[in-house]
């Protein structure tokens, strides 16, 4: 269990529990994490605080293969700004209470940023990324070491009074949600994971969470369109280096004509690790002008240090990301593999 601040802890649960109209939100491109710890503390301010004024306001729209998380009784209670844009915006606007998951800060709120920042509401963070924007937060709750927001925010609502360290009392909803969330960002049990990780994967289980399910709604539901699309980038386009670095590059046109959106190659980057001798792994997936790039290492070697220094990013230890954007006149696809081959290299001499 983390230390938490007795004074902070007793502001949060002032502020959940005094606020009228509570706002939830996370970063474009929700992943398990950010959909599971919104939805998880959605579903238990609803159910244990009994507040009928709590809407997530999310940017873009929900990932397919992740609806799943969000149940069926609370789909109204979520906007999305790609889909209801001016709902979105309309909703910031008369909020008193903001909640802030997964997300160092609004400017990764792609197209709501303005709105969430010109509110007038406290704001608050509940996140495990590094580098957040202390400034734009009266309070937060900001801890890196944390396998997931998920896992954060579990042990937040396992310490507020009315749940008093049994999981049991939580909503199930909640619980399932932040198992879920958990066992996203921890790659099933493959990355990030502490004693503390272990134990709330325990506790929720005990306490009903069907792992099961949750699992086959992960991992055993892909479309025949993502299989196929690995299945080729892992033919073609895999690419390993005498140092231990593998690449794939994916193109926009490759993933249209696979009939796979953007987040169903979640976890591409992760397979080419089984293999013995690789030591990082990265992942580039065209997007509007840029291509997006994941990265995942095994220990020993800092996929944060590498999105850092090369790619204009940052994450964890060994899991982390950022962004390529080609030079004009070059082919995208071409400037992008060697871009990264290079950078790779360099970084592992």
């Amino acid at each position: 269990m983390i230390e938490l601040g007795k004074r902070e802890m007793a502001k949060l649960r002032e502020l959940l529990t005094g606020s009228a109209s509570v706002t939830l939100t996370t970063h474009v491109r929700q992943d398990g994490d950010a959909l599971g710890s919104v939805t998880a503390l959605l579903s238990f301010l609803k159910e244990v605080y009994h507040k009928e004024d709590v809407v997530a306001v999310l940017p873009g729209s929900c990932p397919d293969s992740l609806s799943f998380i969000i149940p069926d009784k609370y789909c109204n209670d979520f906007i999305f700004s790609g889909l209801d844009p001016e709902g979105a915006i309309g909703r910031i606007g008369v909020s008193d209470l903001v909640v802030c998951l997964d997300c160092s800060g609004f400017g990764r709120v792609e197209g709501l940023t303005e709105a969430y920042l010109d509110s007038k509401a406290v704001k608050v963070q509940i996140d495990h990324h590094l580098y957040p924007h202390t400034d734009q937060f009266d309070l937060m709750f900001s801890y890196p070491e944390q396998s997931s927001t998920c896992e954060l925010l579990y042990h937040i609502l396992m310490a507020l009074p009315e749940i008093n360290g049994d999981a049991s009392a939580l909503p199930i909803i909640s619980a399932e949600a932040l198992y879920t969330g958990m066992t996203t960002d921890t790659n099933n049990f493959a990355n990030s994971v502490l004693p503390s990780t272990l134990g709330m994967a325990s506790s929720l289980q005990a306490a009903g969470v069907n792992r099961e399910r949750i699992l086959g709604d992960l991992y055993h539901s892909y479309s025949e369109g993502r299989i196929r699309l690995l299945g080729y980038l892992l033919d073609r386009k895999l690419t390993i280096t005498s140092k231990g670095a593998a690449y794939m590059v994916c193109t926009r046109k490759e993933m249209e004509d696979f009939g796979v959106g953007h987040e169903e190659t979640e976890g591409f980057v992760n397979i080419p690790l089984a293999i013995k001798n690789v030591r990082i792994s990265l992942f580039a997936k065209e997007d509007d002008g840029f291509f997006r790039i994941s990265i995942r290492s095994k220990p020993g070697i800092s996929a944060r240090d590498l999105a850092d220094s090369s790619f204009d990013g940052g994450g964890h230890e060994l899991a982390a990301g950022g962004k390529v954007r080609p030079e004009a006149g070059m082919d995208p696809e071409e400037y992008v593999r060697l871009d990264v081959e290079r950078k790779l290299e360099d970084f592992l001499e």
